[in-house]
């Protein structure tokens, strides 16, 4: 199997388990924390496909995120444009802005331009890496700076790997969790 087809099926399926555990969230589990301090349920969500936007958009297209589109501001998805970073306020803010369908729409989306961009990645696209400017279009926003500092000179496939693919496995597992405990 090529890698850009392992790292398809991987944020495919990952969309598939996302859509199948919201599946039966209700509002009030949507803006539910499993303990305090800890971030709502609904954004957890959202950043998980954030990231994933993050990653193939800017990260390594220089490109707005999909959420930056006036159907996804419209539907409260693209009220916050970096997926990390930002002050608990504003991510209360986004989980009450959306919902589950909401976020199944752009895990969708999010999919679609992921694929596209694995579809015709060349030779070698996966071992490049994106210049470091592609990275800090919210350069200004210093807990964004902060989060992915650190990842300056990782090739696209580790961006794949970590952030879109193993991070979002991780909140895949919270959230399942999350919900169990909601549901006591």
């Amino acid at each position: 199997m090529e890698t850009t087809t392992y790292i398809a099926a991987q944020i495919e399926n990952a969309a598939n388990l996302l859509k199948g555990l919201l599946s039966d969230v209700t509002e009030a589990e949507w803006r539910s924390r499993a303990a305090p301090g800890q971030n709502l349920f609904g954004f957890v969500a959202w950043h998980m496909v954030a990231t994933q936007d993050w990653v193939v958009r800017v990260a390594l297209q220089g490109l707005p995120m999909v959420a930056s589109g006036p159907e996804w501001v419209a539907r409260g998805v693209g009220i916050c444009h970096v997926p990390f970073g930002m002050p608990a306020a504003e991510a209360d803010a986004l989980a009450l802005a959306t919902t589950p369908a909401d976020v199944v729409a752009y895990s969708e989306a999010v999919l679609k331009h992921s694929i596209a961009w694995l579809t015709v990645a060349g030779p070698g696209a996966l071992d490049a890496v994106p210049p470091g400017s592609n990275r800090t279009g919210y350069s200004e926003i210093a807990a964004y700076r902060q989060q992915c500092s650190h990842m300056e000179g990782w090739p696209a496939w580790d961006l794949f790997a970590r952030p879109a693919i193993g991070h979002v496995r991780g909140h895949l597992g919270e959230l399942d969790l999350v919900k169990t405990l909601l549901r006591g």
